[in-house]
C-alpha cells in the first residue's frame, strides 16, 4: 500500500462574527486574499454559493495549487466554519488570527491535524 501523503489541516469554528462580513462579495474577497497570506496559490477564482430561497447559509470554496480552502457561514447565527487542507505546511497560528480578525469573531475554536 502506498504511503499516505503529508497533509496540513486547519478547521475553525468562528462564533459571534459580524454578520455583515458574510455577504457573498466579502466571502469571495476573503477566499481571494487568504491564499497568498498563508503562502499558497489559487487555481482559478473563488466560488461562492447562496442556495436560492435560503437565508441561512452561504458557502465558498477556492481550489489551491496545494489543495483547497472553504467556508460555510450562517449570518443569522453569527457563525462560520472555515477549512484549509494543504499538502504544504503553513502557519496555522497566522491563518487562525487572520481569519478570526477578518470576520470579527468574538471567539473561535481551532481544530487541526
Amino acid at each position: 500500500m502506498p504511503a499516505r501523503p503529508s497533509l496540513s489541516n486547519l478547521a475553525m469554528e468562528l462564533y459571534g462574527c459580524d454578520a455583515a462580513r458574510f455577504s457573498p462579495q466579502y466571502i469571495r474577497k476573503f477566499l481571494h486574499d487568504l491564499p497568498p497570506e498563508i503562502g499558497m496559490r489559487r487555481v482559478g477564482k473563488p466560488f461562492v454559493y447562496k442556495p436560492p430561497g435560503s437565508e441561512e447559509i452561504i458557502q465558498g470554496f477556492v481550489v489551491l495549487r496545494e489543495s483547497h480552502a472553504c467556508i460555510y457561514a450562517w449570518p443569522e447565527r453569527e457563525f462560520a466554519y472555515v477549512h484549509i487542507l494543504s499538502c504544504k505546511s503553513f502557519d496555522k497560528n497566522k491563518a487562525s488570527k487572520s481569519i478570526s480578525e477578518r470576520f470579527h469573531a468574538k471567539k473561535y475554536r481551532r481544530i487541526t491535524r
